[in-house]
């Protein structure tokens, strides 16, 4: 009892969105969990929704500029992004979704063969969108890439060009001003199973029998919420990959969130 809210605050999940937003508006909480009838936790909104962030003016950057080697003679003549799924290039879906979602305020990092994906999208009026490049003379990584944005204050989401996802930018965004982070990262677990039964022993003493056991581990899904203010932890024209700089923004503001996919 010494730990528990007594008193939580909720709403029914068949609350209107009227409703809704008196609730945000009297309580000034920034999320609330909706439940059943039964008392059972079922979703949750967040204010933003009622009370939404400018997104059309937030940073969105798309680091296209890899030479996509590990995809053989696919990149051979044409950057990894600009490769079709579903008979459009990822790049695309990536604009598209960002575009639906209120993001139109885009950066590409580019670097090979990046005319063609200059000429493909131009200065994205034909996708909804408003996108500027930042053509990388030279490769500096997708920490440098962020580094390079022409935005200095405020929120920055920032995705790898091959990374397509159902998550929601939007949820990712809520999250990050949600928690008041510096960064987050978001994440998908990971499960692998040993084929075997895993035998503990000290010298000729068992210690421990686990019977096939699971690891669950958290990998990076290439997809973040970055403060701008984290530019000032890169150097000038530095070479610097986002785990470098993630583990960077770590060190110095203990403040980076992970959120789960």
């Amino acid at each position: 009892a010494m730990i528990m809210n007594s008193n939580p605050v909720f709403m029914l999940d068949s609350s209107t969105n009227s409703e809704l937003k008196r609730k945000f508006l009297e309580t000034e909480l920034r999320s609330i969990p909706l439940v059943s009838a039964k008392g059972e936790i079922v979703n949750y909104r967040m204010i933003q929704e009622f009370l939404p962030l400018n997104r059309n003016k937030m940073a969105f950057l798309i680091m296209a500029g890899g030479f996509g080697v590990r995809m053989g003679k696919l990149t051979n003549n044409k950057p990894k992004p600009m490769l079709k799924v579903k008979n459009k290039p990822m790049l695309q879906h990536i604009v598209e979704m960002a575009v639906k979602e209120g993001f139109e305020n885009i950066f590409i990092s580019t670097h090979y063969l990046a005319n063609q994906i200059h000429e493909y999208f131009g200065n994205g009026s034909a996708f909804g969108a408003k996108i500027n490049y930042i053509y990388e003379e030279k490769p500096l990584g997708t920490g440098g890439s962020f580094a390079k944005i022409p935005i200095e204050e405020g929120p920055c989401l920032v995705t790898n060009a091959d990374i397509i996802s159902g998550v929601g930018y939007s949820k990712l965004v809520d999250f990050h001003n949600l928690h008041g982070g510096v960064a987050t990262m978001a994440v998908k677990q990971h499960i692998i199973q040993h084929p075997f039964g895993v035998v503990k022993a000290d010298g000729v003493e068992l210690l421990e029998f686990e019977e096939k056991p699971i690891w669950k581990t958290n990998i990076n899904a290439g997809i973040y919420v970055l403060d701008t203010c984290l530019k000032t932890l890169i150097k000038k024209n530095e070479v610097i990959d986002m785990p470098t700089l993630i583990t960077r923004a770590s060190q110095m503001y203990k403040s980076v969130k992970v959120f789960p996919l």
